[in-house]
């Protein structure tokens, strides 16, 4: 049985979100008024505060701790952790910028509107690599070393941070 099913279906769903933040980014060159920027990334916003943030909590209650248990905090689970926090950094102030945009000048909004373009990039690119880190080293790594019944433990936890 594949215990950690419910994480790497997460990752699929992520890529899309991706795909959608990127093809924004990529828009902005092309409009006219950046005022109304805000609107264009509420899907992107609606799943980094829904699914991204459920999937974070799964992995960071349900199999970083088994991980810590069997192989130490160092290495690769110390790794995912940082990259979970420098992403909601990054999330963060790309909300903080589209907020700036809304009661900027014309000429600020234009700069602030490159500014999202270029986090909106970076948040891609952490989200792309920390995925493929997952999906080709962390989860193969917690197949390797954590027991059959370790891993219904995790997947027991991760569930139950699905609903919570």
């Amino acid at each position: 049985m594949d215990y950690l099913a419910a994480l790497k279906d997460g990752h699929h769903a992520g890529q899309e979100k991706l795909t959608l933040l990127s093809r924004i980014a990529e828009s902005i060159d092309g409009q006219q008024e950046p005022a109304g920027l805000r609107g264009q990334f509420q899907e992107v916003f609606n799943f980094f505060d829904g699914e991204m943030e459920r999937h974070f909590r799964q992995e960071e209650k349900g199999l970083f701790p088994a991980l810590v248990s069997a192989v130490g905090r160092a290495g690769v689970v110390s790794a995912m952790l940082e990259e979970h926090h420098s992403i909601w950094r990054a999330v963060d102030a790309m909300d903080e910028q589209l907020s700036e945009i809304e009661t900027a000048s014309s000429a600020d909004r234009k700069r602030i509107a490159q500014s999202v373009k270029m986090v909106a990039r970076h948040i891609a690119g952490l989200l792309r690599s920390h995925i493929e880190k997952e999906d080709t080293m962390l989860f193969p790594l917690a197949e390797r070393v954590l027991s059959q019944e370790t891993l219904k433990d995790v997947a027991t936890e991760i569930e139950r941070q699905a609903g919570g």
